[in-house]
């Protein structure tokens, strides 16, 4: 047992003691001491008598000039601007806007070429499809045409200007669809009224206006910066209405491959067009070549986003139409070989759309009554742009601006639509086709647009080159991805069972009643979702640092004044409500703030609790996703308290949770258990998280008042073992004892009213407890049990008594000791409370 041991087994009336003036070490009075045994100083024979009021003057109890803080002179450079080890790599959209040639000049012309020719193909599905309904000669050559133009001045201007480097633009499969039933319906409304003189310019009007009032939808919400409140809105209620535009692209094919004939009422309704048909007769074998390539295509880009695969097989398509017309088959050549309408007026019409005389012959009456299509496309296109540069950044690692993209997009569909083009979104396909074949710049966006445009200038020819067979596969293989994508993709781990219900009752709403029905059913149901999720509370309630906010567990005093001064790498989140992934985007750009404040410490912890949240949003899974990549990109551990047993699930799925695995999350239990093991990190970075080693004297010093007096002090303790397991003291119990802990930790429990034990804090090495109790006389108000084998230092209030008496000045320093522990701890949680607030 070492010498401080030895002086505190000193009792009552044996002689002075000598203590060491340089570790404060207590030596038996009896015999010649001329060097310390504990740190081996030479030191004279002072006799330290036990004080008395006479012995301490008042100016010993003058307080001495405190030591510096321990970031004092360090850190800061002048101006108030935070230095670290290493620069962060600089991630300002500012930077990506200005990418040209990244991932090499190569990869982005090859990648730009192949998305481009995709892209050709995609404009003739689009244009055949949404023509279908319209019986004018040229006219679907034409609206090829406008699918064309839409893709080059489009994907132009969002490779120029999107925050997405590598992103592609051009019409999609949605716009597609409610283009079809737009102008099928102008077309029936004027079929046998007006001549054709005046019903194809009003059609080509009506897609023009339709470009561009999607376009000035996107751009005023990009001037109203509407884009962080868009993901706030459950979108996948709206899947049901993107199932039902994916059966009726299917009947719609059906309809172009054999049927062959258009609905007699203004309203495309999928259920009494199906009938109508079915009532008509069968389908021929006309339709086989087309199902079997659409299942083709199927199967082979069933888990992949590789533009280059899809584009193999539409040529591999391609050829066999040519083989098969060259090599006249009977039968099989007509099925594989005929191709689309040989008609070369499609840029021809858009040219004669300029004559004053044709503009004058177009009815825009008979465009606006059907203005509420012009109002879906506006809606969806906002939605569904939404979520696919969400989608796009989670899978690419890459941080997009939403309000950016509505207003390039906007920009490029107003200049599309102002040239004769059709209404064209960002393309998420060859977007990621883009990201898959190595391209990284705007030069593949570009390149793509560059091929788009030189096609438009010679549509007809490259449309007659293309089999019919490769078309209509094409436009089942989009029907089924729609299809696909609304029962299997926007289905998460969060995706509540009211979304589900939702959805399908807007999938069967728009087959039953219409589109348009549908799209104001799934609009009107998803914000009725966002308003009662949302309106109560901010999803944020507080945000808390860990130089106050700490763990319930007492520390020694030298821990405490390390917290002190470097919990602020601790940043606390705690979330309430509902989740959405607007919820995310909003955690993360505050992480960004408090990063880049200069009033704080770097952030080494991000800890995120959900006790307080109700549900998550669909989408929050890419959220997720994406805070991942933040926390790898800062290097900073991200860790959830609390967490619901469906995020705890999806993200064991997702092998986010392996602790040990770099780029995962950590969970815990509860808010404290994840403060402690942060401030353990902390501690343990400043060579102060075992205190095991440490004598109670050494504990005492940096704190008690008069650190002289410790070892007198210490003589009037009774060390005592407790081993793991064991219950020092018992709730409900007598309270005449207090503890000091030299070494281990303990639990203090309290019995809830189910009779549960619950931890309410955990006190280790230099912390004191039960002194409460010791002094107001109450019963112990909690159990405190040792979580591992600890030494334990008692005093009674009988020895306390007998201090006050023979020693006061000693007593007073002691009540002294007490006064700052239970001052530092109301500081503590009025702390707490006020950022509770």
């Amino acid at each position: 047992m070492d010498d401080v041991n030895d002086a505190v087994s000193v009792t009552e009336g044996e002689k002075s003691d000598i203590l060491c003036p340089a570790c404060g070490t207590v030596h038996s009075g009896n015999g010649n001491h001329e060097r310390c045994r504990k740190c081996d100083r030479p030191f004279s024979s002072a006799v330290v008598d036990e004080p008395t009021e006479d012995d301490v003057a008042l100016d010993d109890l003058a307080e001495v000039n405190p030591p510096p803080r321990i970031w004092e002179g360090t850190t800061m450079e002048e101006g108030g601007a935070s230095v670290g080890e290493g620069a962060s790599v600089d991630t300002d959209p500012a930077t990506q806007h200005s990418m040209l040639l990244a991932g090499g000049i190569f990869q982005n012309v090859y990648a730009g070429c192949v998305t481009g020719l995709t892209g050709f193909f995609f404009a003739v599905v689009y244009g055949v499809f949404a023509s279908s309904q319209v019986d004018l000669p040229g006219f679907m050559p034409y609206l090829v045409s406008t699918a064309l133009l839409a893709t080059a001045v489009v994907g132009f201007v969002v490779a120029s200007r999107s925050r997405i480097p590598f992103a592609a633009g051009g019409p999609d499969a949605i716009l597609a669809a409610l283009l079809f039933l737009f102008l099928g319906s102008i077309y029936r409304s004027m079929d046998g009224v007006q001549p054709v003189d005046v019903i194809f310019p009003t059609l080509a009007a009506a897609v023009a206006v339709a470009g561009f009032v999607t376009g000035v939808g996107l751009w005023l919400m990009s001037l109203f910066k509407a884009g962080r409140w868009m993901r706030y809105i459950p979108t996948q209620v709206l899947g049901g209405v993107y199932g039902a535009m994916g059966a009726m692209v299917l009947l719609g094919a059906w309809s172009v491959i054999s049927v062959g004939t258009n609905p007699e009422s203004n309203q495309f309704v999928f259920v009494n067009s199906l009938m109508r048909f079915v009532a008509q007769g069968s389908c021929d074998s006309h339709w086989i070549p087309s199902a079997a390539f659409a299942l083709v295509l199927f199967g082979f880009l069933y888990r992949t986003r590789n533009t280059l695969v899809l584009l193999a097989l539409l040529m591999v398509g391609v050829g066999i139409g040519h083989a098969a017309d060259f090599l006249n088959i009977p039968h099989v050549g007509t099925m594989l070989g005929a191709g689309l309408s040989p008609s070369l007026g499609g840029l021809d019409h858009l040219v004669a759309m300029l004559d004053p005389q044709v503009i004058e012959r177009i009815d825009w009456q008979a465009i606006s009554r059907q203005n509420l299509y012009l109002g879906a496309m506006v809606v969806l296109t906002l939605l569904r742009m939404m979520a696919r540069s969400t989608r796009i950044e989670a899978e690419c690692d890459i941080r997009a601006d939403l309000d950016n993209e509505y207003g390039v997009v906007g920009g490029g569909g107003m200049l599309a639509g102002l040239v004769g083009g059709m209404p064209a979104s960002i393309s998420y396909g060859r977007t990621l086709g883009n990201f898959a074949l190595g391209a990284r710049g705007r030069l593949s966006g570009a390149v793509a647009a560059v091929v788009a445009a030189a096609l438009f200038f010679y549509s007809g020819q490259a449309m007659s080159m293309v089999p019919r067979f490769v078309v209509e596969g094409l436009l089942i293989y989009v029907g089924i991805g729609l299809i696909k994508s609304w029962l299997f993709d926007t289905a998460t781990a969060f995706t509540r069972r009211d979304d589900r219900r939702l959805a399908l009752f807007v999938f069967v709403s728009s087959l039953v009643f219409g589109m348009l029905v549908g799209v104001g059913v799934g609009v009107a149901s998803a914000m009725m979702l966002t308003v009662s999720r949302n309106s109560r509370n901010a999803a944020v309630k507080n945000e808390l640092s860990g130089a106050y906010y700490r763990s319930n567990v007492d520390r020694a005093p030298a821990q405490l004044r390390i917290l002190k001064e470097y919990g602020d790498h601790i940043h606390i989140l705690r979330l309430q409500g509902f989740v959405f992934l607007g919820t995310i985007y909003d955690l993360i750009d505050r992480i960004r703030a408090r990063m880049d404040s200069s009033e704080h410490l770097p952030m080494e912890y991000i800890v995120i609790d959900f006790s307080l949240v109700s549900g998550f949003a669909s989408a929050t899974d890419l959220g997720f996703s994406m805070l991942r990549d933040f926390g790898l990109e800062h290097e900073v551990n991200i860790i959830f308290t609390n967490a619901p047993l469906e995020l705890a699930d999806h993200l064991e799925r997702s092998g986010y949770v392996l602790n040990d695995v770099e780029g995962s999350f950590k969970l815990f239990m509860n808010l404290d258990y994840a403060l402690e093991w942060c401030e353990t990190q902390i501690l343990d970075g400043e060579n102060h998280a075992d205190m095991h080693q440490l004598s109670l004297h050494e504990l005492l010093a940096p704190v008690f008042p008069e650190p002289r007096y410790i070892p007198l002090f210490m003589k009037m303790l009774t060390k005592v073992h407790a081993n793991k397991g064991e219950v020092v003291i018992e709730q409900g119990d007598y309270s005449d004892t207090m503890y000091f802990v030299e070494s281990g930790t303990l639990n203090v429990v309290i019995e809830s009213e189910d009779h549960k034990p619950e931890r309410i804090k955990k006190v280790g090495p230099g912390a004191v407890f039960g002194e409460m109790g010791f002094y107001t006389n109450a019963p112990r108000s909690a159990t405190v049990q040792a979580a591992e084998r600890c030494v334990l230092y008692l005093l009674d209030r009988k020895k306390l008594a007998l201090l006050e008496k023979k020693a006061p000045v000693l007593a007073t320093a002691f009540n002294r000791y007490l006064v700052n522990v239970l001052s530092e701890r109301l500081v503590t949680a009025n702390k707490k409370a006020q950022e509770l607030r």
